[in-house]
């Protein structure tokens, strides 16, 4: 039987009325099936995914993406074919989500031709902001099956997440179908969220979302969950709450040639250390190994550098205009940045950034829904069991901050919190904290 064509636009999800091209959903899995897959896992190398969605894409990473192939992903590979439910954990922006990416990425490109079917959700803050998992799950379903109208037909019907779950039962019984899930952002949807004091229905509607998704779950025959690292998330609760799960600690970022291939190939830190090399611990500071730290960094002087360019270049009544963004080139950047003035301007963008600014605010926050602690946050290993958010290392080799830089952002906010008496007593008052050990 001759197969339909897909219609170039359509009404995708009913929570926002937005229409999405599918044609680019058709062409992601082209390009996703002509991507050597072997660079993916080859340190350093850089490939270009599509955004293997439908839909707008969250802010980190984006959309369409080039990932510097890391070594860690063949370790994800493999974990993956030995368990049924595997979690992904890591400090934030250790680099999860791209795994992820390229993850689903390699398995869209081993599934064409045969009847596994990769599913992928990206965005459970989208699903939980609208109160639509439904929505959520049917736009993942329309990237799986974009290319088969009378499936993306039936998946336009379903109306709820019974009616998605029969969905799967039938694919499976009556297709053969197979299914892989991979999911991004599953703190989401973690029990510690339980804790903190957001209104009852909301607790209750990430309960509900968190079983109707292991009901899909338990129909596939792999799943793959990425969880950032947050408060009391420490690793013997992450054993106890997610047994028999099989746990991947992600405890490391860039390493040898993926740091290289990023700051040489795709940032301007690269040259702009080579030109300036007294520079270069000043960037280890705020950056070390930390691929969200180097990709702020790197946008905070692009930034810089193109507001400067702009207020040279164009007369001050057309700063308000908008028009196409101008892309500068690394050498175009490194110029701007030359004066020391100039530098440690775009230093003040990179700790003014709204990224850098929500670390901050995200631990203070903590703190306040939190209190009384029940005991001193005096030295690292307590910060790290309160809130491992940005926390490498294991119990045997200690933990350490992602940077330099964040962990002296989360000894000031400790500070700040034991003379506002956020700990309600329960500090070591006098002696003060000791944080020598972050310097």
């Amino acid at each position: 039987m001759q197969r339909r064509p897909v219609k170039r636009l359509r009404c995708v999800c009913g929570s926002d009325g937005g229409e999405y091209d599918l044609a680019k959903a058709v062409k992601a899995h082209e390009a996703i099936a002509a991507i050597d897959k072997s660079k993916l896992c080859t340190a350093g190398e850089i490939t270009a995914i599509p955004y293997p969605g439908i839909g707008k894409a969250p802010s980190m990473p984006g959309g369409d993406l080039q990932f510097v192939g890391r070594r860690d992903l063949e370790s994800l590979v493999e974990a993956a074919k030995e368990t049924k439910t595997l979690l992904v954990v890591g400090p934030c922006g250790i680099g999860k989500s791209c795994l992820l990416r390229a993850l689903a990425c390699g398995w869209i490109h081993d599934a064409a031709g045969t009847n596994s079917r990769i599913v992928c959700l990206w965005d459970l803050a989208i699903a939980i902001a609208k109160q639509d998992l439904a929505g959520c799950v049917k736009n993942a379903l329309r990237f799986t099956f974009c290319k088969e109208a009378e499936l993306l037909d039936e998946i336009d019907r379903l109306g709820s997440m019974q009616d998605i779950a029969k969905f799967f039962r039938d694919q499976v019984a009556a297709a053969g179908d197979e299914f892989y899930f991979v999911v991004d952002q599953w703190e989401m949807l973690d029990a510690l969220g339980e804790e903190m004091p957001v209104p009852v229905p909301a607790k209750e509607l990430r309960k509900k979302f968190h079983s109707d998704l292991f009901a899909l779950f338990s129909l596939a025959a792999v799943t793959v969950l990425g969880l950032s690292r947050g408060v009391g998330m420490t690793q013997e609760y992450l054993q106890l709450r997610y047994s028999p799960c099989e746990l991947l600690l992600l405890e490391d970022g860039f390493y040898g040639e993926e740091l290289t291939a990023f700051r040489d190939k795709l940032s301007v830190l690269g040259l702009l250390c080579s030109r300036f090399p007294k520079r270069s611990m000043l960037v280890e500071h705020y950056t070390g190994r930390h691929p969200f730290s180097l990709a702020v960094l790197d946008s905070s002087c692009r930034s810089y550098a193109l507001g400067k360019l702009v207020a040279r270049e164009l007369p001050s009544s057309w700063l308000h205009r908008r028009g196409p963004e101008r892309k500068l080139s690394p050498e175009e950047v490194v110029a701007c940045l030359e004066d020391e003035e100039d530098w440690l301007a775009a230093i003040e963008t990179f700790l003014s950034s709204g990224e850098m600014a929500r670390i901050s605010f995200s631990l203070e926050y903590a703190l306040a829904m939190r209190k009384p602690l029940r005991r001193a946050c005096q030295t690292i290993e307590d910060m790290a069991k309160f809130d491992s958010s940005f926390i490498v290392g294991d119990e045997e080799e200690g933990p350490e901050f992602v940077t330099e830089h964040i962990a002296l952002v989360y000894a000031d906010v400790f500070r700040t919190a034991e003379k506002a008496n956020v700990f309600s007593g329960s500090c070591h008052t006098g002696s003060g904290m000791d944080f020598s050990t972050l310097h």
